[in-house]
């Protein structure tokens, strides 16, 4: 099944996959992005205003903050002492709480922990210093309703990239780090396209492609550069970290950033487990309805987070 998926969106994307960042011009670039923030502005972001079934027996508080709302979802069989704080992915410029509803309600009814998404400012109007400051203010509202162990980091993506910058900020602010850190295919770093771009890129990974450096780096960066750890977590200091659950597609573009991840991360002592995940695709963890990701993918999360919250 999963060979077929590949073929399949190898064909509909080989017009439009980027091989190499030179290959569109910066207006084309720039064309395609702003339809796509048009479309995601266009979305209605309000997860009150959701009528799908799936939030059936889901309780929805929402959470005002100075920057962007956070999203609290609770069922009464969870337990009410600990949460799972979510970041979602999206490139930094796309996706909200509204967008990732059924991966969230899907993870409060199934994986036994309740959630908080954090609507966080995006890309290209705010950098990593505002995204910061909302995943931040988040953090606090939860530190308010919950002991730090009892809470444990999950982003995927850009997120998974957020969880680590994240992490990284509150030990410069003293402050304490979560119980746990779940990281789904993250973005670790911008100083250079590894290896696995070169074998995945416009191949077996149609998503994360060359040049989306480029198109992200700018924007995000603000004031700092690929070297600082809240642009790159990977340059950061990964001592005193808590355990940290890491997983990536072996044939993703980010394969190799998960798995320098890991290594920086035990070099520094933690205690860390990376899962390899074959035949899968980038950032699967959301796509609920596949089965093969809630058979091989999901049981390794829930297991991480019984160990770290359980």
């Amino acid at each position: 099944m999963v060979p077929i998926m590949a073929a399949i969106l190898r064909a509909k994307w080989k017009k439009s996959a980027q091989k190499h960042p030179q290959d569109n011009s910066q207006e084309e670039i720039e064309r395609q992005l702003d339809g796509l923030r048009k479309y995601h502005k266009e979305r209605n972001t309000d997860v009150f205003s959701r009528k799908d079934t799936g939030f059936k027996g889901i309780d929805i508080e929402k959470i005002e903050l100075p920057g962007s709302p956070a999203w609290l979802l609770t069922m009464d069989k969870n337990p009410k002492d600990k949460v799972v704080f979510y970041i979602h992915g999206g490139g930094f410029g796309f996706g909200c709480v509204c967008e990732c509803w059924e991966y969230e309600s899907y993870v409060v009814r199934n994986f036994g922990y309740n959630m908080c998404g954090v609507d966080y400012r995006e890309i290209p109007e705010h950098n990593i210093r505002d995204i910061l400051e909302d995943c931040l203010n988040a953090y606090k509202a939860m530190l308010e309703r919950y002991k730090p162990s009892d809470i444990c980091f999950m982003g995927d993506s850009a997120g998974g990239h957020l969880v680590f910058a994240l992490s990284h900020l509150l030990k410069d602010e003293g402050l304490p780090l979560p119980g746990g850190i779940v990281a789904l295919s993250p973005v670790m770093q911008f100083e250079r396209y590894a290896y696995s771009y070169y074998e995945c890129s416009g191949k077996t990974d149609m998503g994360i492609t060359f040049g989306i450096n480029e198109r992200v780096y700018p924007s995000l960066k603000g004031d700092l550069d690929y070297t600082h750890k809240y642009v790159s977590p990977l340059a950061g200091d990964f001592s005193g970290f808590p355990s940290v659950y890491i997983d990536a597609s072996d044939r993703e573009s980010l394969r190799d950033d998960a798995r320098m991840a890991f290594v920086k991360l035990k070099e520094a002592g933690a205690d860390v487990e990376y899962h390899e995940l074959e035949g899968f695709f980038h950032d699967q963890a959301p796509h609920v309805k596949a089965g093969y990701v809630r058979r091989k993918q999901h049981p390794l999360i829930v297991k991480f987070l019984n160990k770290v919250l359980g």
